[in-house]
């Protein structure tokens, strides 16, 4: 047998040749391709999907969230296994598909499925999110941020001012480098306006909570009102509604309870208010409607 192989292989030298090159160059060629790395990363591929459920009990979320969404990922392509954890208001759902899966593909896969899932959950503050595409032996950077003591920051708190810089400045541009998959803000004070709500005023003038908040909401937008031709040109009509500061908030605010009274002294309460809030509601009627209104029958009529 080994004289034949032998023979055979001095017979056809050319071939012998060409096939150890092949296969040499084909060594070289895989081994260029190997990933090389220090710790390598033999994570499963995996989706994680986080919900929040505020105030509900553990066996509440694993009745009403965890086990709904459980049910809803059988079946996917190349899934493994599920496994879940059900907290105080927190349900977190692991779903491991087979190696050769592709991440992004099997994320995908979860997201469709987690919308479906989505109709047989209760009310929550927050819809169920997937997590972010990391693995345990991912890299962690951490930073922080200074400033100079002349630095003008308007009237904020340097951790105000700094914690503003980081969301809306530092982390959008981080977030345009390559391979980075989430970034956590900690630290720093978010600037926001706090409403303060007096239970014993609300009860005297006979005021719900959510009248208080659905009033705030209705009064806290802009509104559009699409354009106007004067001449050759188009004009864009805005109601601009959003509360800029603290001022305005409070002026809101502070006439709720005088327009929706209906206590002792409402009788004199009421009327002041009405004038108020009437006069800004014509005041964006006019500006909305009837102005640009005026404004395109005047253009029609000079370019008549």
């Amino acid at each position: 047998m080994h004289k034949k192989i032998i023979d055979i292989s001095l017979r056809y030298r050319f071939f012998v040749i060409l096939a150890i090159l092949a296969i040499t160059l084909l060594g070289i060629y895989q081994y260029t391709q190997i990933p090389v790395d220090a710790f390598p990363d033999i994570s499963p591929v995996m989706v994680p999907v986080f919900a929040e459920a505020h105030g509900m009990a553990p066996e509440e979320v694993e009745r009403l969230i965890t086990f709904p969404i459980e049910s809803a990922m059988n079946g996917l392509p190349g899934i493994k296994q599920i496994k879940s954890t059900s907290a105080f208001g927190m349900a977190i759902i692991y779903v491991y598909f087979e190696d050769d899966v592709d991440i992004y593909f099997a994320r995908q896969i979860v997201s469709e499925r987690l919308s479906e899932a989505q109709a047989q959950l209760p009310e929550m503050h927050e819809p169920p999110v997937l997590g972010p595409t990391s693995t345990g032996l991912g890299q962690i950077f951490i930073y922080y941020l200074t400033m100079d003591p002349d630095i003008d920051t308007n009237g904020k708190e340097a951790s105000t001012y700094l914690r503003e810089i980081n969301d809306w400045v530092v982390k959008y541009q981080l977030q345009t480098v390559s391979g980075v998959t989430d970034i956590l803000s900690i630290g720093g004070h978010v600037l926001q306006y706090q409403i303060r709500i007096n239970p014993h005023a609300l009860n005297k003038y006979k005021i719900s909570l959510e009248e208080v908040v659905e009033s705030v909401r209705e009064n806290n937008k802009n509104a559009g009102g699409q354009f106007m031709l004067l001449g050759s040109e188009e004009y864009l009509v805005r109601g601009i509604g959003l509360l800029q500061g603290l001022t305005t908030t409070t002026t809101v605010l502070g006439l709720l309870p005088l327009l929706l009274s209906h206590g002792i002294g409402s009788e004199v309460q009421r009327p002041l208010a009405s004038v108020v809030v009437f006069g800004l509601t014509s005041a964006t009627l006019l500006t909305l409607f009837v102005i640009p209104a005026f404004y395109q029958w005047f253009a029609i009529k000079i370019n008549d």
